[in-house]
């Protein structure tokens, strides 16, 4: 039903639809939590639930408010503010991130690479259709900058995996916010290369029981994997999130206006930093194996089908995204 939940508000035509299937999704969130979870974190759920619904009845208000500028031809600039505080309350995005954090760090496995992953995709298509009504977008660009730059200064600083994963979660929600002004299918293209990268380094991380940087000591056989799906994470070049991020940057810099040079040096400056917490746990990973891994004889053949596996993932949806662009 969460799946679904989530289909029916992407591929609605109109507001009301959407908004539904926004809020069944988010309803249909909390049975995903396993029982443990919510029985230790009660504060942390009602908080996730007490700013659902907050944010939800904003959303309401928000659609309300947009029908009565429209009828009287007023300026829409307090409407879009109003709405787009209401998503990034409903998506855990600064500063309503509180309650992200504190689900987040207490959460079961499964249920975090959700709340990592899909659980954002409605509000994200929901704030695509909310831009096709708008021509000025300055207060928009300006908050993606400080969101960039926010959650790659606090990723540096944060020693707990699942919180540097959070952070960097909400850097990539900038990057897609970015590629939904210029394209659908770019941006299906990117999140999908995103959840691909995500779900295999969170499967690994979970399958060694890996809690801390310092704990991160994998087996030669998963150490490769593990690096390159945070490499890809990274935007490291070849791999395909760097391609995918060039492209972002190249639609941006076709405007002349001063505010998207500003996110473009933005997000630049904020993936290099957040490059050094990907390359921490990337050597503490495999710093440790890589003589034995380079020059051991017998490597697994099932490593070397994972590699091409996730490869191949991202390349094909790149090229899917290209074919429609």
């Amino acid at each position: 039903m969460f799946l679904f939940s989530c289909l029916f508000s992407v591929s609605s035509m109109s507001w009301w639809p959407a908004w539904l299937g926004l809020e069944f999704s988010v309803i249909w969130f909390f049975p995903l939590m396993n029982l443990e979870f919510m029985k230790s974190s009660k504060s942390s759920v009602w908080l996730m639930f007490s700013l659902s619904c907050l944010s939800s009845m904003g959303l309401l208000l928000s659609l309300f408010i947009f029908k009565y500028l429209v009828e009287f031809n007023s300026s829409i600039n307090s409407w879009l503010m109003m709405t787009f505080l209401f998503l990034s309350m409903k998506m855990g995005l600064p500063p309503f991130h509180n309650w992200y954090l504190d689900v987040g760090d207490n959460l079961d496995s499964w249920s975090f690479m959700v709340l990592m992953t899909v659980f954002k995709v409605p509000s994200l298509v929901f704030l695509m259709n909310t831009f096709l009504t708008l021509s000025n977008l300055s207060f928009i660009l300006m908050l993606y900058m400080l969101y960039m730059l926010y959650a790659s200064m606090a990723g540096i600083f944060s020693y707990s995996m699942r919180r540097m994963l959070i952070y960097s979660s909400i850097l990539n929600v900038a990057w897609s916010l970015a590629s939904l002004f210029y394209s659908l299918s770019l941006f299906l293209s990117f999140y999908c290369i995103y959840f691909n990268s995500f779900c295999v380094f969170w499967l690994l991380k979970e399958w060694n029981s890996l809690k801390r940087f310092e704990e991160t000591v994998l087996a030669n056989r998963e150490a490769f994997i593990l690096g390159l799906s945070l490499a890809n994470l990274a935007g490291m070049p070849p791999l395909s999130m760097f391609f995918m991020k060039m492209k972002i940057i190249s639609f941006v810099m076709t405007g002349s206006q001063i505010s998207l040079i500003a996110l473009t040096t933005a997000s630049l400056v904020s993936s290099t930093l957040m490059l050094w917490v990907y390359m921490s746990i990337f050597y503490s990973s495999t710093l440790w194996k890589v003589n034995s891994f380079y020059f051991n004889k017998s490597v697994n053949l099932s490593l070397l089908k994972m590699s091409i596996w996730v490869i191949s993932f991202s390349l094909v949806s790149i090229g899917i995204a290209l074919t429609f662009m």
